[in-house]
């Protein structure tokens, strides 16, 4: 973790300061807004409104005494420096006062520019959930204003079902602090849009706030969710089938009479529905895919459909694999 030593005017040092936690936000901003329609976005004025309406719905944990900057204009402060790559709070102090004087007028900012200090007494403090809404509403509203602008009248397209992963990521830049950061998050397939977050605390995990973060999109009507095999959980198949979702999920041995039953389905009579072949982990291998509809019983609610991953490797690898005291993967 970083740390900054900063000095105010009086030329006394404050103590060492880690890196903004808000980075566990918006660490991957720059990465959130892709071209849409092949050509470079520049961040108009009603963007920058927009921002400011936006984090002037998070609540202000400040006492009403002694304000001298409005909440949502520092934490626009924060947002923008870390879009232009800045990591720490004394990064984020350096941008800010850097600023021209149209810059800050954009950006709420009538009089002095907060310092570093303030900043980081501000950031320590917001409620994150309510930073992470209300950014990722902002970037959701420019995705669809972009996507829109771009817009072509289809040609007999074919309808394409909207695809989402559901997954756990640890914050690098937290990972070996006192305090590390698990987010779990909602990522749009096609976009490559991260639509939906929360905090996954420490004395807990991933399975508990799976419907929480889910609650976060208003309309889960007929989306896939994919997910890993931690998420084979019947309460989770329940949630989405009642909201009108899909299910997509790796059955492993957490679940281990799914995972029973389905390995004894007929598979060598269900034809192959789909091959890849890749390279990694030092090897070649090919992949088939056999799907087939399951029968009532498979002990894994609103199931219909079971998809077989079959791995295979060359006779010169497998032979290397065993020679290792390595099996090879698992069907």
């Amino acid at each position: 973790m970083e740390f900054s030593t900063l000095h105010v005017r009086q030329g006394r040092p404050c103590p060492p300061m880690p890196s903004s936690p808000v980075a566990a936000v918006v660490d991957e901003l720059a990465a959130q807004l892709p071209d849409r329609i092949n050509q470079p976005r520049l961040i108009t004025e009603g963007d920058q409104t927009a921002l400011l309406e936006a984090l002037a719905r998070v609540p202000d944990p400040r006492r009403r005494r002694g304000v001298r900057y409005r909440f949502a204009a520092v934490l626009a402060i924060a947002v923008c420096a870390m879009l232009s790559g800045a990591r720490s709070f004394a990064a984020i102090g350096e941008w800010a006062a850097d600023l021209p004087a149209d810059a800050r007028a954009g950006l709420g900012l009538t009089g002095r520019v907060p310092g570093p200090v303030t900043i980081w007494r501000v950031l320590v403090r917001v409620d994150r959930a309510a930073l992470e809404t209300a950014i990722g509403a902002w970037i959701q509203a420019r995705l669809d204003t972009i996507d829109t602008a771009g817009h072509q009248p289809p040609q007999r397209r074919r309808r394409v079902r909207r695809v989402l992963a559901v997954d756990g990521k640890a914050m690098r830049a937290t990972r070996h602090g006192t305090h590390p950061v698990h987010l779990l998050g909602v990522l749009d397939h096609a976009r490559g849009v991260v639509l939906a977050q929360v905090d996954v605390d420490e004395k807990t995990n991933e399975i508990p706030l799976f419907s929480t973060v889910l609650d976060q999109i208003p309309d889960l009507t007929d989306v896939l969710i994919t997910v890993d095999a931690m998420h084979a959980q019947t309460a989770h198949a329940d949630h989405l089938h009642a909201r009108g979702a899909h299910l997509l999920v790796t059955v492993k041995r957490n679940q281990p009479t799914v995972h029973t039953r389905l390995k004894t389905l007929p598979w060598k009579d269900v034809p192959v529905g789909h091959t890849t072949t890749g390279r990694g982990h030092g090897r070649i291998e090919t992949r088939t895919l056999k799907a087939v509809t399951v029968p009532a019983g498979l002990g894994f609610p609103h199931a219909a459909q079971a998809i077989g991953d079959h791995p295979h490797l060359p006779s010169d690898q497998h032979e290397q694999e065993e020679d290792r005291g390595q099996a090879p993967p698992a069907t």
